[in-house]
């Protein structure tokens, strides 16, 4: 009986219509993943083609800024070793030292804003600072690398093709 009340807060939470919401505690299990180099964790919460796609066209930009036109752009081979937990870089926004833990719910919720209703940012410490990461709210379906279902949720859809670094400021102080 436990499980039909924990299916129906989560069904409540995921339909809230508050991007910023309820998307917190799927950010913050991303980054607790990157966090850990847990890459099946990291699987499950990334959309890979759409983080193909994003790469790529970022990728043929820079190259045509540098006057460099390559047919194609990247190779998947390429495009595929962007993406991975290693690659990303959480420190602290004070002082610029790695994480020694996982980000928290109560650090994450600040530095996300949404974009619209499917989409929500993750920005630096500052409010005004642009996106670093951005996650859509997909439904269920297809199959994952690991041909594994896909259930509905948060992903990772864009990132930037360099400077993975995600700023986390400090623990807001416990209410008394």
């Amino acid at each position: 009986m436990a499980w039909v009340a924990a299916l129906a807060a989560l069904s409540l939470t995921a339909c809230s219509g508050k991007p910023g919401q309820d998307a917190a505690g799927a950010v913050q299990g991303f980054l607790a993943a990157v966090h850990a180099n847990d890459r099946a964790a990291f699987e499950a919460d990334i959309d890979r083609a759409a983080l193909r796609r994003d790469l790529r066209s970022q990728i043929v930009e820079l190259g045509r800024a540098a006057g460099l036109e390559v047919d194609g752009g990247p190779s998947e081979f390429t495009l595929d070793r962007m993406i991975g937990p290693d690659n990303f870089h959480l420190v602290q926004a004070e002082s610029g030292a790695p994480l020694a833990a996982p980000p928290t719910l109560e650090q994450v919720r600040p530095l996300l804003k949404p974009v619209d209703g499917s989409h929500v940012c993750l920005h630096g410490p500052l409010p005004q600072q642009p996106c670093v990461l951005t996650f859509e709210r997909q439904k269920a379906g297809g199959k994952d690398p690991a041909a594994q279902a896909r259930t509905a949720g948060w992903r990772l859809v864009r990132m930037p093709a360099t400077d993975l670094r995600i700023e986390v400021g400090a623990e807001p102080p416990a209410k008394k």
